[in-house]
Parts: C-alpha cells; sequence; structure tokens
C-alpha cells in the first residue's frame, strides 16, 4: 500500500460519466434489495415452517455468515479481474451468477439448495465493490470521486430502505419464492443489459491492462504492508455494521420488539433516507479534506456506544438510536473506506488493492452474523450480549483509523 503516483487528470466524458453512474447504482441497488430482502424474508414463518427453520437463530446466522465468506472470495478473485480483464466484463459475468443464485433460491425445497444459492449469491456479488471503485478511479479525477462515489453508493441507503416496501409486498401477493423470482428478473432484464450496453472499462489510455504477474505483485506488496492491514481493519468496521444490520435488525424489530411490519418497513425508510442525506452532503468534505481517518475513528466510537445502549438499556429510544447508527455508517465511514484506494494506489491497481480489502474485511465480518446468533440464543432471546459484540469490533476499527490518522491519512 505505499505511495504511488496517482493521475488526475481525466478527459472530459460527460455523456460517459452519465450513463456509468445509473449502472453502478442499479447493481448496487438490486444486490442491496437482495440483502435486506432475505432478513426479511426470515421472519416469514412460511418461509421458516418450509425449510423448518423456526427456533433455529445460530443455524439462520450461518447462513447469512456462508454468503460473507464467500463474497470475500468473490472479492478478491474479482477484484484481481477487474484490473486484469476489465470492470465491464466482470459486472457481466457477476450479475449472470446473480440471476443463476435467485433462481437456485426460488426454487429450494430444503435447507442444502438454499445454501448453495446463498453462497453462489455471495461468490458473485463480488464483483460489486472492486468494479464501482475502479471504474470511479478511472473516470473521474481525484477531485470529484467522492461525489461520483456517492452517487452510486446511494443504492447502499435506497435499496435497504425500500426493500422491506418490495419484500412485504410480494410475501403479501405471492410468497417467499416470489421475492427471488423478482430478483432474478431484474438481475437479467435491468442490471445485464445495463452492464452489457452503459459501462465501458474506461478513457482510451486506461484500458491498457497489467499483466496477472504484475497484479499478483500489486497484491503481495498490499499484504506486506501495515498500511493495508490497517486499512483494512477500518474497513471492517463498516462491512460488520453493514451485515449484522442486513442479518438481524428485521429480526430485532419485528420478532423481538414486536414491531407491525407495515411500521419496520417505514422506520427502515426513514432510517436510510437519513443514511442517504448524510451520505450526499458528506461527499463534498470528501472530495475537500485532505485527512479522513480521524473522522473515521470518532464515527466508529459513537455508532459502537449507539449500539451498546440499544443493547443493555431497554427503555432507550431505540428506534432513533438505530437510525442514527445506520446514519453514521451509511453516510460517513463507507464512503470513507471505499475512497482510501484514491489516496494509497494507482488507478490501474485499484480494483485488486479494493478487492483484496473488502475480501480480507468479509472474512473478519463472515462470523459476525454467526457468532450474533449464537450470543442470541445465549441470552434467550435477547439482543444485549450481540450489541456489546458489535461495539467491541467496532472500538477495534476505530483504534486502526486512529492509528492511519496519526500516519497522515
Amino acid at each position: 500500500m505505499e505511495s504511488l503516483a496517482i493521475r488526475t487528470e481525466i478527459p472530459h466524458t460527460s455523456t460517459r460519466q452519465l450513463l456509468l453512474l445509473p449502472s453502478v447504482f442499479m447493481f448496487w441497488l438490486v444486490g442491496l434489495i437482495d440483502k435486506f430482502a432475505f432478513g426479511t424474508i426470515l421472519t416469514d414463518k412460511r418461509f421458516l415452517a418450509d425449510l423448518h427453520l423456526g427456533g433455529h437463530a445460530a443455524v439462520i446466522g450461518a447462513l447469512a455468515s456462508a454468503a460473507i465468506l464467500t463474497q470475500a472470495l468473490g472479492n478478491g478473485v474479482f477484484g484481481w479481474a477487474v484490473d486484469r480483464f476489465g470492470p465491464r466484463r466482470c459486472a457481466m459475468v457477476g450479475v449472470v451468477g446473480w440471476f443463476l443464485s435467485c433462481v437456485l433460491g426460488a426454487v429450494a425445497g430444503s435447507i442444502g439448495v438454499l445454501v448453495v444459492s446463498r453462497l453462489l449469491l455471495g461468490l458473485c456479488e463480488g464483483y460489486t465493490w472492486p468494479v464501482g471503485n475502479a471504474l470511479t478511479a478511472r473516470w473521474f479525477p481525484a477531485g470529484r470521486r467522492g461525489r461520483a462515489r456517492a452517487m452510486w453508493m446511494s443504492a447502499v441507503c435506497i435499496g435497504p430502505g425500500i426493500a422491506g416496501f418490495v419484500t412485504g409486498g410480494l410475501l403479501g401477493s405471492f410468497s417467499w419464492r416470489g421475492v427471488f423470482w423478482f430478483l432474478a428478473a431484474l438481475s437479467l432484464l435491468v442490471c445485464l443489459p445495463m452492464a452489457t450496453y452503459f459501462v465501458k472499462d474506461g478513457p482510451a489510455r486506461d484500458r491498457a491492462a497489467d499483466s496477472g504477474r504484475q497484479l499478483a505483485a500489486v497484491a503481495g506488496r498490499a499484504l506486506r504492508s501495515s498500511r493495508f492491514w490497517l486499512a483494512t481493519g477500518a474497513a471492517s468496521g463498516t462491512t460488520i455494521s453493514v451485515w449484522a444490520l442486513a442479518t438481524w435488525l428485521p429480526t430485532y424489530l419485528v420478532s423481538y420488539r414486536h414491531t407491525s411490519l407495515g411500521t419496520f418497513q417505514y422506520y427502515v425508510l426513514g432510517a436510510y433516507a437519513l443514511g442517504l442525506v448524510v451520505m450526499l452532503g458528506y461527499s463534498y468534505l470528501v472530495d475537500r479534506l485532505r485527512r479522513l481517518a480521524g473522522w473515521l475513528a470518532v464515527a466508529f466510537t459513537v455508532a459502537g456506544a449507539l449500539l451498546l445502549i440499544v443493547g443493555f438499556v431497554p427503555s432507550s429510544p431505540y428506534f432513533v438510536l438505530i437510525a442514527c447508527t445506520t446514519a453514521i455508517i451509511y453516510g460517513i465511514t463507507l464512503l470513507i473506506v471505499q475512497g482510501f484506494q484514491d489516496r494509497m494506489t494507482a488507478v490501474n491497481q485499484v480494483g485488486t488493492e479494493n478487492g483484496l480489502m473488502n475480501a480480507v474485511s468479509n472474512v473478519f465480518a463472515g462470523v459476525v452474523p454467526f457468532a450474533m446468533g449464537g450470543l442470541i440464543e445465549l441470552a434467550g432471546g435477547s439482543f444485549s450480549y450481540a450489541f456489546g459484540f458489535l461495539f467491541v469490533l467496532l472500538l477495534i476499527s476505530a483504534g486502526c483509523a486512529a492509528v492511519l490518522h496519526r500516519l497522515g491519512y
């Protein structure tokens, strides 16, 4: 992760940029709807009965963890492939894999088929971060990348916000299988044409790819760098929080706090709308501030403290506190950690290092839903131990960010 020359002069290509951003936005929107739709499906009694999952929180957590761990593998593989073969081809392969995983989920008649579906989904979803960040680095100058990234990353807030309505409507009109068929159709009919016709690898002088051997050397250099591991430790705080909220927030609010599904849907919409506003506003600061790691340390500390209060103070205003946590994680920390490579590596190597960072952080995060499920069972259904566990993990990430701040990031 040593300092490398980073080219910032990119030719004016407004038409291509206007086509590019909605495409990456849609890739993320479908992916996030799937993540949070699955969390909502886990509250559906028919689904739990069909696959014999009722009362097995640890098994449910293991399902989520399996998807995260295969996504970690996908991040690493696609990160290398993006720099070697180009973002466009990788996006097309990833979308086709998404489609197949959703079809498997729709026809699942046993827990085994569902596991295969989630494993394939996680693997193919690994293309999203390397593709999005590589395209941002190739098509936008350094002083505009924060705002460009916020435009497609806004799907990270919009997807969870509307997932409850989409999933609730499909569950009411069809069944949990209808949710998977809907996501399969979105992948095939919307995302694949956009990846095929709207995504281009980069301006002509950026399209030359490094050899596989050169990119392997980049990965090896990163893995030997203390800065890479500090950045990955910091990024893990965001990854852990995203997956924890995606997996367990519906169960916490609907099953534990007995929130009605209608109230839950509007609440999630409001919480992620707040995150979107924070993200779009903060993106202007990201493009102007030279040192961001200190902000990241503070954000993780505050978010962890809010979750600790939710877990151990039963009378706390948990709706407000979780909404604020969501706004911090999605609106601030996500923008910072996914922009690390803008300041630490060269444009034509962003995919490799970003994919590697996200791969390792997903490995760290992969055990969290499973561990939370076990802690929930240990606490007799209470979320106090689970939220306390998240607090400790976020403090560790805050510590990594604080060290990066001292190093000048």
